[in-house]
């Protein structure tokens, strides 16, 4: 019997608890349709295939984390409020592995925004690198046919752009304490996200073997951290 309340945010967090207890590769939307006793073409009824799944699920962990941070930065500045993110998105890591990864790799990001103007929105924060994949195979004829008549506006892209530039927001707000130049905040944003994901992506990947509380070695990380983003300004490096 199909499940009541099919609709496409629950198609979307039903997506997002699959790839964050078993991973990306296990997700489909055959499966899905299984899960919610439905036959596949409904599904697309509520997403426009395989890519239009990924950008909702990559939306809602977007604004989850965004929410997450928000709620870490309140009231905080300088090296607590620096703290106080990088515990809270350690957290949220740990809690959503798959889809943590899914925001930062997310290929959808990886190309440049266009405006209602068509001139691209070269934001700092689009993932740099990714991969795409296909919608599933025994879909696509269905996928492509329904096209025709399944016309998805920009407002899944514009809320997962959203949600990536609430996310900068929220840690260029943090490091603006660290009195850091404007020319010097796209720096210091990569060296934050670079240094929190690479660290929390090697611990969910069991990179860390040696005999040392890996708690203890994120806080010294966090507080390295801190030091560079305070010295930030007084490097002389010219782009």
């Amino acid at each position: 019997m199909p499940r009541a309340g099919l609709d496409a945010e629950s198609i979307a967090r039903e997506a997002a608890r699959i790839v964050d207890a078993e991973g990306l590769g296990k997700l489909s939307l055959s499966r899905l349709a299984r899960l919610f006793g439905v036959a596949s073409p409904s599904l697309y009824k509520h997403v426009n295939g395989f890519d239009d799944l990924i950008t909702r699920v990559t939306a809602l962990r977007a604004n989850e984390l965004a929410d997450a941070l928000t709620e870490a930065s309140v009231g905080l500045s300088g090296r607590k409020a620096l703290e106080s993110i990088a515990r809270a998105y350690r957290s949220f890591a740990h809690e959503h592995p798959g889809t943590c990864t899914l925001i930062q790799r997310s290929p959808a990001w990886h190309s440049p925004r266009k405006n209602k103007g068509g001139r691209r929105h070269d934001a700092h924060h689009t993932v740099e690198t990714g991969k795409t994949r296909p919608v599933d195979e025994q879909n696509e004829t269905y996928a492509k046919a329904s096209a025709n008549r399944f016309r998805r506006n920009d407002n899944d892209n514009d809320n997962r752009h959203n949600a990536a530039d609430r996310i900068v927001r929220i840690v260029s707000a943090v490091l603006m304490s660290y009195d850091i130049s404007e020319d010097s905040l796209v720096d210091a944003v990569r060296l934050v996200r670079s240094t929190l994901h690479g660290f929390v992506d090697l611990e969910l990947n069991g990179g860390f073997g040696l005999k040392r509380s890996v708690d203890a070695s994120f806080s010294v990380a966090v507080a390295l951290l801190d030091e560079s983003l305070a010295h930030l300004s007084q490097l002389n490096l010219h782009s």
